[in-house]
């Protein structure tokens, strides 16, 4: 295991601490942070970063009580903790404490101080890094829906998960330490990855060497064939196929909750920060801390500039492609001066009939996507470029053949691209767990959940309905009022990432399951009827909300899956938006949401194949399955591997 990087903090005494010690460290790569605050600010510093070791020097105040606190704060991080000491001392108390090594700098020459270093890493820092991977391993096997059995060189079984538990009947502390072979043979079916049986003749061979075994979980194809059908029947049937599923869960069956991660500290960092919503338990007092971030005000009395119809001829020439998945938004964002979402919008949503579906002139449309784009505050990233990109996804989704004779609805369709437009509107650059740790005004007003989808929906219908002139509802009647504000506020609401993995189980136990059971009904003598049950045309029970809800997560997060330079383009965008963020984090002295965004120490391209690995490829891969997009994998496939060539 090669250590590229290792961070240190150094806790002195101000004046006390050694330059000769501090070069050594420098000349080993080392990333140290001398320390000289008070043992509570120090402690601050501790909590929200990640710190592999701990110098403390011996005449620094409470160094054994220090030791104490850190430990307790972060139990499970192991970072090694060494005392620094410039003359002999009672050793026994701080190894009692819990010091690894004690460094008596007196007599020690640089070299030595350089062998010392050299000896900590290859052996106490390299030892806490192997325990940390190994916990983050079994905590993420432990987490998985499906069942794990790890065993021995003689098939003695050492390690099973949850899941295995609860689907197998068997403990783990009546099961570890016995025969495999001998136990499970009669009562499990194992399979493979891909899902296939291992045959039963072929179980003692395979379990004779080191090996994860997955067991088939038939529970999970029942649980999804009877959501599919509960969409579309009656009220007596869905009542009795509700009592099915308690009957299921008081089993123990539970619908997988974690997505899966990377065996990787940074990958499970940056997942929880995108993931989570739930505030770090550490949380400044202080109202200095609080964040500034406040809702823009709305510009939406009668508009000062007058609305042309009129596109200059570059732009209109290059509109003339904005259907198609390689279209160069960055592009259309210098051409327009920022004015992308105005000019494509106008496009996007006259080719989808828009003005006609909601009664209104041309002029309303302009009048709203120019009060719209107004309201897109000026970040590196969540802009309005940003809207515009993923109203034009939006387009080109709805578009495909198989989603297109699903989603028939002229208000469902107009809905999908309003929701695409306003999903970022008034976005203040910050994520919803920074307002959540900042105790920011919206957070509080939404009480921590989807704070800022919340805020997103919410402005932009207040926004259009105070002002007749950019009012687009305002000639539809109320049942058809109501339809497309529902539309609106689900989709918007299915961009918080928090809510990632319900959306993502919701679309393959429903949508993904009922093509499934429509290609098992289809006649094998009919080839038309199979390729069509294969792009769910066939069954009239598709699931459309959870088909719209992944339409717009894709849609929000697609740039992976653009051409490779629009690609590096986006991920440039908003990792630079997350440092920003990280920067005044530690500005304001609060939590870091995400440390992985950290300028000082991030890597660029890890952080993109982990989100790609977590988020992108999974999510992608199912939505493919219904919609056949091609171009889209091909581009997904093409830039991980781009990303993966540079870590």
């Amino acid at each position: 295991m090669k250590l590229d990087c290792v961070k240190a903090m150094y806790l002195c005494s101000k004046g006390s601490h050694s330059k000769m010690f501090v070069k050594a460290c420098s000349n080993l790569e080392i990333l140290l942070k001398t320390e000289t605050s008070s043992n509570e600010e120090a402690f601050s510093t501790y909590v929200s970063g990640d710190y592999d070791i701990i110098f403390v020097e011996a005449s620094r105040q409470n160094s054994l009580e220090v030791i104490q606190n850190f430990k307790s704060a972060k139990p499970k991080f192991h970072s090694v903790f060494i005392l620094i000491s410039h003359k002999r001392c009672q050793y026994k108390p701080y190894i009692q404490a819990g010091y690894s090594r004690i460094l008596t700098l007196d007599h020690l020459s640089f070299e030595d101080i350089i062998c010392e270093l050299e000896v900590i890493k290859d052996t106490l820092v390299k030892s806490s890094f192997k325990i940390r991977a190994i916990k983050a391993l079994f905590s993420t096997l432990d987490s998985l829906p499906t069942a794990v059995q790890i065993t021995d060189d003689k098939g003695n079984i050492k390690f099973v998960n949850s899941a295995f538990e609860r689907l197998c009947g068997y403990s783990a502390s009546d099961i570890v330490g016995q025969d495999s072979r001998h136990l499970l043979h009669d009562q499990i079916r194992y399979s493979t990855s891909s899902g296939d049986a291992i045959p039963e003749s072929g179980i003692n061979s395979t379990m004779n060497r080191k090996s994860i075994y997955p067991a088939a979980q038939p529970l999970s194809r029942v649980v999804n064939i009877i959501m599919s059908v509960q969409e579309n029947c009656p009220n007596s049937v869905c009542k009795a196929l509700d009592k099915a599923l308690d009957l299921i869960q008081a089993s123990g069956y539970t619908m997988p909750e974690n997505i899966s991660t990377t065996n990787d500290e940074v990958g499970d960092t940056f997942a929880s920060g995108l993931l989570q919503q739930k505030s770090v338990k550490y949380l400044r007092s202080n109202n200095s801390s609080r964040s500034t971030v406040k809702a823009q005000k709305s510009t939406t009395g009668i508009l000062k500039d007058p609305i042309s119809l009129e596109i200059p001829e570059v732009i209109a020439k290059m509109l003339e492609y904005d259907n198609c998945w390689d279209f160069d938004i960055i592009e259309l964002e210098k051409l327009s001066n920022k004015r992308c979402l105005y000019y494509i919008g106008f496009k996007i949503f006259k080719r989808f009939n828009a003005p006609k579906i909601l009664k209104i002139p041309d002029v309303d449309l302009l009048n709203w996507l120019q009060m719209i784009e107004s309201n897109y505050r000026d970040n590196i990233y969540h802009n309005s470029t940003h809207a515009a990109d993923v109203l034009g996804a939006m387009a080109y989704f709805l578009q495909i053949d198989s989603i297109s004779k699903v989603i028939t609805d002229d208000l469902e369709l107009i809905g999908c691209l309003i929701a695409a437009a306003v999903h970022d509107v008034d976005h203040p650059g910050k994520t919803n767990l920074f307002l959540i740790n900042t105790r920011d005004p919206l957070a509080i007003l939404y009480n921590d959940k989807s704070v800022l989808e919340s805020h997103h929906v919410a402005f932009a219908f207040k926004s259009t309905l105070e002002n007749e002139n950019v009012n687009i509802f305002k000639n539809l009647d109320r049942t058809s009022y109501s339809k497309i504000r529902s539309t609106i506020v689900d989709l918007v609401l299915a961009t918080d990432m928090a809510k990632h993995v319900e959306c993502l189980n919701r679309f393959q136990g429903t949508v993904l399951a009922m093509i499934e059971v429509s290609a098992e009904s289809s006649s094998p003598c009919n080839s038309d009827a199979e390729n069509d049950s294969a792009s769910g045309l066939l069954s009239p029970n598709i699931n459309v909300e959870c088909l719209k809800a992944i339409m717009i997560k894709c849609a929000d997060i697609s740039n992976p899956c653009r051409p490779l330079k629009l690609c590096i383009t986006w991920a440039e965008r908003i990792v630079e938006e997350y440092f920003r963020q990280t920067d005044e984090e530690k500005t304001m002295d609060i939590p870091l949401s995400m440390p992985t965004f950290d300028r000082t120490t991030c890597v660029f391209s890890k952080t993109q194949v982990i989100f790609m690995e977590i988020i992108i490829k999974d999510m992608f891969t199912a939505f493919d399955k219904f919609a056949h997009a091609e171009e889209v994998i091909q581009n997904m496939h093409l830039n991980y591997e781009y990303w993966k060539s540079l870590t």
